[in-house]
């Protein structure tokens, strides 16, 4: 009976310390670091702003301090969402899916004036958040995270 306890311990401190924490820490902090990467390649990078000034890393959507993660549990199983929260002037809504979709792709339009004989780059979907999944699961960055977190913690995982 002690042993059924001890690991039924070990699994819950697993299940609702460890990994989370891990997840909040380290994954976290790597899925951040590809976005932030992915938008100066695929969104600041597809053009220079003449209308306003880009926030950056310093309150945009390449912000690191403009992501919230969420948490969600069914069973065994812990998934952990990314959110870039980034507003947009004025406190107008967020960012990120008017700017991976573009202008008029489901999440909104941009008030910026614009000539409608050439339609500027800036309407254009730029996919920083596919572009992030797409990494991720070419290059596996998170799964190495949560491993180097899990060592961290005194727990080797293959």
């Amino acid at each position: 009976m002690v042993r059924k306890q001890t690991l039924n311990n070990l699994v819950n401190k697993l299940k609702n310390e460890v990994i989370p924490d891990v997840l909040a820490k380290e994954v976290y902090n790597e899925v951040v670091k590809v976005e932030s990467k992915n938008v100066q390649k695929n969104v600041y990078g597809a053009y220079s702003p003449t209308v306003y000034q880009r926030r950056g890393q310093n309150g945009g959507l390449g912000d690191p301090k403009n992501h919230v993660a969420t948490f969600s549990y069914a069973g065994n199983m812990v998934t952990m969402a990314v959110r870039n929260i980034t507003k947009g002037k004025d406190g107008f809504g967020y960012l990120a899916e008017l700017v991976e979709y573009g202008h008029d792709g489901g999440y909104g339009k941009y008030d910026y004036p614009y000539s409608s004989v050439q339609e500027p780059t800036f309407l254009k979907p730029r996919p920083f958040i596919s572009s992030t999944k797409a990494e991720l699961e070419r290059t596996l960055a998170h799964l190495t995270a949560m491993k180097t977190g899990m060592a961290r913690r005194g727990i080797k995982v293959k």
